[in-house]
């Protein structure tokens, strides 16, 4: 009986080793059926890709519409030059970074240029003025210059109207660029005073003094003269000038007001400037041209 059980169980191997090899080769014909489809799905999703990139760049998203926005004194035209931008390019390919940065140095007068993208194909270029800060003196010119520093013009003359800046000690001026100086800490000190003077609407100023870090000055309408004194709480002053100047009595007075504990006082002090005695030359004149006219009125009074 063994012997015959042994018989059939060899007889049943090769049956058994021939199924499990078909299987095996049918596994191995399924992964290798796999792979392939899942490298023609690569290709064609790759070749799909690579056909919209180039339908994109050749065909779709190209520039019809370029559109100024924001307030300027320069045309919409000479903005849209100076990008660099053109109708037709793709609006992808577009690099705004540079765009914005042509505009502002092309056009000095232009503060800030955002430059975005708005699909389908359009630019939109928004822009800001920039602020007046003042002029300061340049190899025997004025340079106009914004809060932050940039040069807007340089001109012979001092415009009317325009604060001067005096104490700078400019190392090179080139219009559409930052200014240069000999002095960083006074560069610092300036671009803080003159943005918080913009911020707090502390205007007209006639002029800033920066001459002796120790001793900062500003001159407010051409007869209140604002003593900061050292450059610490330089916010906090102005803020606090503000408050002292937005009083209606203050609307005509002329004087120094002394900021420079205002910080540490929480007050300040405001000087009007004492009247000067006339000249005895000018004093005697007076008296004598007073004397006729007091004799004048004591004859009337007889009559």
């Amino acid at each position: 009986m063994k012997e015959k059980k042994r018989k059939k169980q060899d007889q049943a191997s090769p049956r058994k080793m021939g199924r499990e090899k078909r299987r095996a080769a049918a596994s191995r014909k399924a992964r290798r059926r796999r792979r392939m489809l899942l490298v023609f799905y690569l290709v064609t999703f790759f070749i799909a890709i690579v056909a919209a990139v180039v339908l994109s760049v050749t065909v779709l998203f190209q520039i019809d519409v370029i559109q100024v926005t924001g307030q300027s004194r320069y045309e919409e035209q000479e903005i849209i030059q100076a990008s660099g931008i053109q109708t037709g390019e793709n609006l992808f390919l577009v690099d705004t970074s540079y765009a914005e940065q042509k505009i502002e140095e092309n056009l000095p007068y232009i503060g800030t240029a955002v430059v975005s993208r708005r699909l389908p194909a359009k630019i939109l270029i928004t822009v800001q003025e920039a602020e007046v800060s003042g002029a300061m003196e340049y190899q025997g010119q004025y340079a106009i210059v914004s809060p932050e520093g940039k040069v807007l013009e340089i001109v012979d003359a001092l415009p009317e109207g325009y604060s001067l800046i005096e104490g700078m000690n400019l190392k090179s001026a080139q219009v559409g660029k930052q200014i240069e100086y000999e002095d960083q800490e006074k560069k610092e000190i300036f671009t803080e005073l003159a943005k918080s003077l913009a911020q707090h609407g502390i205007a007209p100023i006639t002029k800033m003094d920066l001459t002796n870090l120790y001793d900062i000055s500003v001159e407010y309408d051409g007869r209140i003269t604002l003593e900061l004194g050292l450059p610490s709480d330089i916010d906090f002053k102005v803020r606090f000038a503000k408050t002292v100047l937005s009083d209606p009595s203050m609307a005509e007075e002329s004087g120094v007001l002394n900021l420079v504990n205002a910080k540490e006082e929480d007050r300040a002090y405001f000087d009007e400037p004492e009247e000067s005695p006339l000249p005895e030359e000018e004093n005697s004149a007076v008296q004598e041209d007073s004397q006729p006219e007091q004799s004048a009125s004591s004859e009337e009074a007889a009559a």
